[in-house]
């Protein structure tokens, strides 16, 4: 798949009259990782949830792919994105296999037979790296695995897009890291909110600093994330030095600049 996966066009989004999202215009290639940073509230999930389809535009536009996300129903989106949220529910008493299975329903009726999901609930957990997991209780699952799991979940919609929000949340280090390197290597469009700023230097291919509702700027892991722009975003110090190894961008935090730097409205994206 070549071209743009998703197009955003001066979109605004408001939740009980007010504006959290705000003149936002962007592009995703298609098979690329854009990461979504910025501070609490500066509409990084607001962003994920309008490409979802589940808030409405209040103006602008989203475009999967060429189609209008607006003129696409609700099974239609469904077979195109799938989004994966913060949470996951802890109760719930199923095996492995028929939550991931969960992901098949847009397809199911005349488009898929029960062996061609039984197909992509097994390919879905192979390239999630959960196959090891298949027939396990869901409750019994660590945060890790969960995460992998709700992965595969989203890949069994076979989708053009994947959405995550925060998908590191809670997880130690360790999973942090194997679940970013999951993302990364699944070859489709993703676009993932992360708060952990080198998380988005390293396994990113662009990068999309928000802040009060607004895109602050936009661009390569090493030109987005600026030491003046996260001085201004974020009001934090930093030192963005090169990997020894391959030379990525690696940001060392220098310390807290008060209200010195620090700006919580929205930026030319350019500068």
């Amino acid at each position: 798949m070549t071209g743009v996966a998703v197009r955003v066009d001066a979109l605004s989004v408001e939740r009980s009259g007010r504006r959290v999202l705000d003149g936002v215009s962007l592009e995703v290639p298609a098979g690329t990782v854009l990461g979504l940073v910025g501070p609490n509230g500066a509409g990084k999930s607001t962003l994920l949830a309008a490409i979802a389809g589940i808030l409405p535009a209040a103006t602008g536009t989203v475009r999967l792919g060429g189609s209008d996300l607006a003129a696409l129903g609700r099974r239609d989106i469904a077979r195109m994105v799938a989004w994966m949220e913060q949470h996951s529910a802890n109760d719930i008493a199923m095996t492995v296999d028929e939550v991931v299975g969960l992901g098949t329903f847009p397809h199911r009726g005349r488009a898929w037979s029960r062996a061609q999901q039984a197909d992509a609930v097994a390919g879905a957990l192979s390239a999630a790296g959960a196959a090891h997991l298949a027939g396990r209780s869901w409750g019994r699952l660590s945060g890790g695995e969960r995460q992998r799991v709700g992965i595969a979940r989203a890949l069994a919609q076979r989708p053009r897009v994947l959405l995550l929000d925060e998908p590191t949340n809670h997880l130690d280090v360790s999973a942090q890291l194997a679940t970013l390197e999951c993302v990364a290597g699944l070859g489709i469009t993703v676009v993932a909110a992360l708060h952990d700023l080198n998380h988005a230097a390293r396994y990113c291919d662009a990068v999309a600093v928000l802040d009060g509702g607004g895109l602050h700027r936009i661009g390569p892991p090493r030109e987005a994330l600026s030491s003046a722009t996260i001085a201004r975003v974020f009001g934090v110090a930093t030192s963005v030095l090169s990997h020894p190894d391959d030379g990525r961008a690696v940001i060392a935090l220098d310390g807290h600049l008060g209200g010195a730097g620090y700006s919580s409205s929205p930026r030319d994206p350019r500068s």
